[in-house]
C-alpha cells in the first residue's frame, strides 16, 4: 500500500494505492511477471457547477493499471518484453508546473485507456565491453493506433571503464499524431 501521488506532490484524497506484482522463474535465466496497481489521483481546485457557480472542491480520477513482462538473461545476452495497460482519465495539465496542481480539468479527449509495449534485445559483440541493443517501443495514449508513437531503436554501447560508458543510438520514430509521421533521432551519450 502506498500513500501519496508521486514525487514532491502532496496526497489530497487521503486514500491508499495498492500495488502488487509477482515474478516467477520457471527455468534458470528466465523470469515472467505480472503486476497490478489500483488507486486514485486527486487535485483540489475550483469546480464550476452546471449553473455556473464555483466552489473549491476535490476532483479524483481512478488509476487502474496492469502489466505483464518477461526477461531472459544469460551470458550477457538479454531479451526482455513488457506490456502495460492503463484505465482511468488524467488531468489536462501536468502537476508541478506553475499553478497546474490546482487545475482540476479532466482530459477526456484521449479517452480513459492507454497502453504501451516494448521489446529489447541486447547482445555482446566485443567481449563484456561492447553491446548492440535493438528496441521496439510503442506508446498509445488513447489505446488506439491513431494515437500511437513507435520508436525503432538501434544502439551501440561500449564500457570504457567500470564507471564510464559511451553510447551511440539511432531511432526511427513513427508518430501517428503528427502530419509528418516519420522522423529520425541520433543520440551520442557519455554515461
Amino acid at each position: 500500500m502506498f500513500n501519496g501521488q508521486g514525487t514532491n506532490t502532496k496526497d489530497v484524497d487521503n486514500q491508499k494505492d495498492i500495488v502488487g506484482g509477482i515474478w516467477v522463474a520457471p527455468i534458470n535465466s528466465l523470469r515472467i511477471g505480472v503486476f497490478v496497481w489500483t488507486g486514485s489521483y486527486a487535485r483540489e481546485g475550483t469546480i464550476t457547477a452546471d449553473d455556473g457557480s464555483t466552489h473549491i472542491g476535490l476532483v479524483k480520477v481512478d488509476k487502474r493499471r496492469y502489466a505483464f513482462g518477461a526477461e531472459y538473461a544469460k551470458n550477457d545476452y538479454v531479451f526482455r518484453a513488457e506490456y502495460i495497460h492503463n484505465i482511468g482519465y488524467g488531468f489536462k495539465t501536468q502537476a508541478n508546473k506553475d499553478d497546474s496542481e490546482s487545475d482540476v480539468t479532466i482530459n477526456t479527449s484521449n479517452g480513459d485507456k492507454a497502453d504501451a509495449f516494448y521489446a529489447l534485445a541486447s547482445v555482446p559483440v566485443i567481449g563484456k565491453k561492447g553491446f548492440i541493443r535493438a528496441r521496439y517501443d510503442l506508446y498509445r495514449k488513447a489505446a488506439e493506433w491513431d494515437s500511437s508513437k513507435t520508436q525503432y531503436e538501434l544502439q551501440f554501447k561500449y564500457l570504457l571503464h567500470k564507471n564510464l560508458i559511451v553510447a551511440l543510438e539511432y531511432a526511427l520514430v513513427n508518430d501517428r499524431t503528427l502530419d509528418d509521421h516519420n522522423y529520425s533521432l541520433i543520440d551520442a551519450s557519455l554515461l
